[in-house]
C-alpha cells in the first residue's frame, strides 16, 4: 500500500503550506513566505481543477503530500497551466556572438508560452524518502492523462546559485545595481507579479563585464536542485540557453511527445481490490513489477498514490484496499499509470560504467 498520496490543495491547507514555504530557501519563486500570496494561490489553485478540459487562466494546479498515516502535509508541487497569458514570462537568452567573439544575455518575453512545472517542496525531515521523483513524474503521468489542459511544450526553472542569506551573486552583479531591490525582494514582488522588471532591469548584458565568479555561475544550478534537474533531463529535458532573470538559474524545455514518462502512461481497468494482507501474498516483483504513479484521472478530484499493483493481464490490474480509498476508486474504475522507475538499456549501461569506475578506484 501507499505510505504517501497526493490529492489537490484545498483552502485548510494553508498553515500547512506556509510552514513548507517557510522551509524553502531564497530562490523558490512559487512558494515564497507570504500567508496572503499563498492563500490567493490556494484559491486559483482551486479554481483550475474545476475549470474546463480547455480552459487556461494562468493559475497554478497545486497537490499537496499526505503522510497517508497521519494525514499531514509533508509536500507539495505544482503544474501552471500555460506561462505569458496575464503577465509577461521574462527570460535572459545566452547568446554567443562569432563576430565579434561576445557572449551576451539578451531579454526575451513570452506571451501565451508553455506549461511549467515547479513548486516542488518536501519538509526536510522526510526528505531522506527520496519522495522527490514521486512528486516530480506524477505531474507527467497527469499531463499525459489530460493533454488538453497543458500546452504542448514543458519548462522548468532551476533554481541558480543563491547563500543561505538570500543573496545571488548574479543579482547583485545586475538587477540589484539597476532596481535597487534585494534578491529576496525581487523575488518576492515577482511571484506576485507586481513590478516590471523590464522597465528596471538591463535587457542586454555583456557577460564579460561581470566579474569572473559570477559569468562562472550563469547557468549553474544550485546543488539543493541538481537532483531534480537530473531526474528532468533523464526524461527529455534539454537546456537551451534559458536563464532566470534573478539567479541565472537554466530553465530546461521539453516537448510532452518527448518525455519517457508521458510515453509510458497507460490506462487499466481495476479488476480486484484485494487486502493487504493478500495483496501480499499474491505480488511478486518478477511478475507484477516494481512501484507504479496511480492516478485516478479525473478532475477536480485528482489524486495519485505512489504503489506496487498486481498484472492481472493486459488491461486489468490489482490494487490493495488502501490504495483505493486513497485514490477513491473501486472494482470497475479506470486508473492511469507509468513505473516510477523506467530503465532502458542505455541506463543499464550506464549504471555499470558507474559500477566498474567506483570498483576502479576502490582498487586503486
Amino acid at each position: 500500500m501507499t505510505d504517501f498520496f497526493l490529492r489537490p490543495v484545498e483552502s485548510s491547507d494553508l498553515d500547512a503550506l506556509y510552514t513548507l514555504a517557510l522551509s524553502a530557501q531564497w530562490g523558490m519563486t512559487s512558494l515564497p513566505k507570504d500567508k496572503t500570496f499563498l492563500k490567493d494561490k490556494i484559491e486559483h489553485s482551486i479554481h483550475a481543477f474545476q475549470q474546463a478540459e480547455n480552459e487556461r487562466h494562468e493559475e497554478w494546479y497545486v497537490w499537496v503530500l499526505v503522510e497517508t498515516s497521519t494525514q499531514k502535509v509533508i509536500g507539495t508541487c505544482g503544474i501552471l497551466d500555460q506561462v505569458g497569458l496575464k503577465t509577461p514570462f521574462y527570460s535572459y537568452k545566452l547568446i554567443h556572438h562569432n563576430t565579434p567573439p561576445l557572449t551576451t544575455l539578451e531579454w526575451e518575453t513570452q506571451h501565451q508560452g508553455p506549461t511549467e512545472l515547479g513548486g516542488l517542496m518536501i519538509l526536510p525531515e522526510y526528505r531522506k524518502l527520496k519522495l522527490g521523483r514521486f512528486l516530480s513524474l506524477a505531474r507527467l503521468v497527469v499531463i499525459a492523462s489530460f493533454p488538453k489542459r497543458f500546452e504542448t511544450h514543458l519548462i522548468a526553472e532551476m533554481r541558480g546559485i543563491s547563500d543561505s542569506d538570500g543573496n545571488s551573486p548574479f543579482w547583485g552583479q545586475t538587477g540589484q545595481k539597476t532596481s535597487g531591490l534585494t534578491f529576496a525582494q525581487a523575488d518576492f514582488e515577482t511571484a506576485k507579479h507586481s513590478w516590471e522588471p523590464q522597465n528596471r532591469l538591463n535587457t542586454f548584458i555583456n557577460i564579460s563585464q561581470l566579474d569572473e565568479i559570477t559569468q562562472n555561475l550563469i547557468g549553474k544550478t544550485h546543488p539543493d536542485t541538481k537532483a531534480a534537474q537530473q531526474l528532468l533531463e533523464s526524461e527529455g529535458f534539454r537546456w537551451k540557453g534559458l536563464l532566470d532573470i534573478l539567479d541565472a538559474g537554466p530553465k530546461l524545455e521539453a516537448k510532452i511527445s518527448e518525455l519517457k514518462t508521458i510515453r509510458n502512461t497507460h490506462t487499466k481497468k481495476i479488476s480486484h481490490v484485494l487486502s493487504q494482507e493478500l495483496f501480499n501474498s499474491v505480488y511478486h516483483p518478477k511478475k507484477d513489477g516494481n512501484k507504479m504513479i496511480l492516478f485516478n484521472a479525473r478532475f477536480p478530484d485528482a489524486k495519485l498514490a505512489c504503489s506496487p499493483i498486481i498484472q492481472v493481464d493486459k488491461k486489468h490490474i490489482g490494487i490493495s484496499e488502501k490504495d483505493a480509498e486513497c485514490l477513491g476508486v473501486t472494482i470497475g474504475s479506470t486508473i492511469n499509470l507509468a513505473p516510477l522507475h523506467t530503465h532502458t538499456f542505455l541506463d543499464r549501461f550506464k549504471e555499470i560504467g558507474k559500477w566498474v569506475m567506483n570498483l576502479s578506484h576502490s582498487k586503486a
